[in-house]
């Protein structure tokens, strides 16, 4: 099996929505991006899981209360066209009780989505390794030094500044040996979640893995029952 080494400024590993959203914002900030994705489509649930509503951008009562690539992502969703829940309200002018009624969401159609998705982060420069999965880490000194990765044709080892473990299941954080747990909510708005035990402990805002020096930092962008986490060395 051929063998191939990359390097990066940074690595985001799960292409699902938080995913999209990391390596979004990444590469704007100038950094070499790549994202790994063990499937062959973009978008996670909200496309191959056929979870097709653009969870709301407001708060229930008429004001909008995410923005930036969460904005973004929804608006590209629609461009094309859409399923159902359109927010007219929102998107032309129309009044707090219109808003109030009618949530800032959407329904999208999940395989034109996948393709806008893949086609954004190009544009952008991201690139992007589709049926890839991350199987170890070289973990030494409390660092992440490489990640090591297999897909049918070759086996990677790739090096980066930074590792945002976006698979939803903390895969990188395991692979490292740091100890996770399910949330508390259970299953809530998506199926349950491993969080870092430093994130529900409470490190909300900066802290370090509770097994290691990991810097670690909510992205933003995740909803009030899961947490995305960004590990930089």
């Amino acid at each position: 099996m051929k063998k191939e080494f990359f390097k990066y400024d940074v690595v985001v590993i799960g292409g699902g929505i938080a995913g999209v959203a990391a390596s979004l914002s990444a590469r704007r900030a100038g950094k070499k991006v790549c994202l790994i994705e063990s499937t062959f489509l973009l978008g996670g649930l909200a496309t191959s899981g056929l979870v097709t509503f653009y969870l709301p951008l407001c708060d229930g009562q008429g004001k909008q209360i995410h923005h930036g690539i969460s904005e973004e992502l929804l608006m590209l969703s629609l461009s094309k066209g859409y399923e159902g829940d359109y927010p007219d309200a929102w998107l032309h002018n129309g009044s707090l009780e219109e808003k109030k009624k009618h949530r800032f969401m959407v329904r999208f159609n999940a395989n034109q989505y996948a393709l806008m998705l893949e086609e954004l982060l190009l544009k952008e420069g991201v690139e992007i390794l589709y049926g890839t999965t991350v199987y170890d880490v070289e973990f030494v000194n409390k660092e992440i030094k490489k990640v090591f990765a297999t897909s049918r044709a070759q086996k990677i080892e790739i090096v980066a500044g930074s590792y945002v473990d976006t698979t939803g299941d903390a895969t990188l954080f395991d692979l490292c040996g740091s100890k996770t747990e399910l949330s508390n909510h259970g299953n809530v708005l998506s199926n349950q979640a491993l969080i870092c035990e430093a994130t529900s402990s409470g490190h909300s805002v900066k802290g370090q893995c509770a097994q290691c020096t990991i810097p670690i930092v909510p992205c933003g962008i995740a909803s009030t029952h899961s947490f995305t986490i960004f590990a930089s060395v």
